[in-house]
């Protein structure tokens, strides 16, 4: 015959915690003790090591712009999706790749030419950011893009559709900063 025994209401609520406990060690570790991240967002800009250019990065937490610019020869924009903390990003055939943190963006970019640059990028405060703007003069598209580091410096290049490059020493009145969704504001 079994017996029946009754458990005390303190020792209940000691092994309904020890089990609560034991769960959430579990989850934490098959998660690798890190909870699921949604994909930033916010403005990094830095300069890449060993050139002149800068970059800049935008997320909206859903889609990525980059831009890199050296205010002379090299320009290129890129944009996909935005992922937790990382970025794999393509333009033709040049790559960039990042890590990502709220403060912080380190990574390479891969040009066309096959020349490789490291990156650490800030978080962007104040004026600083990634900026662009996009003109139609007679029968010519331009693009103009910036990036402006925390210490209020600049690079800047305007690329028309016949592939004329313009320095672009100083913001332009219409270029926006890129806004949360990524649209020059």
């Amino acid at each position: 015959m079994l017996q029946h025994r009754s458990i005390h209401p303190g020792r209940l609520r000691q092994w309904t915690l020890l089990t609560l406990l034991i769960l959430s060690l579990i989850l934490s570790a098959c998660s690798g003790g890190q909870p699921a991240t949604e994909a930033l967002s916010g403005a990094w800009v830095g300069k890449l090591e060993g050139s002149d250019a800068f970059v800049g990065i935008a997320s909206n937490g859903e889609e990525v712009m980059a831009y890199i610019c050296d205010g002379q020869t090299i320009t290129q924009w890129f944009n996909g999706q935005a992922i937790p903390d990382k970025l794999e990003l393509t333009s033709g055939s040049a790559k960039l790749q990042a890590q990502l943190s709220v403060d912080t963006a380190n990574g390479s970019i891969t040009l066309a030419d096959g020349q490789t640059y490291n990156f650490t990028a800030d978080r962007a405060a104040g004026d600083a950011g990634l900026y662009r703007l996009e003109e139609q003069t007679n029968d010519e598209s331009w693009i103009s893009g910036w990036v402006v580091l925390n210490d209020g410096q600049l690079r800047g290049l305007r690329v028309s559709s016949k592939g004329t490059f313009e320095t672009q020493s100083s913001l332009s009145t219409g270029a926006g900063r890129l806004d949360p969704d990524l649209k020059p504001y």
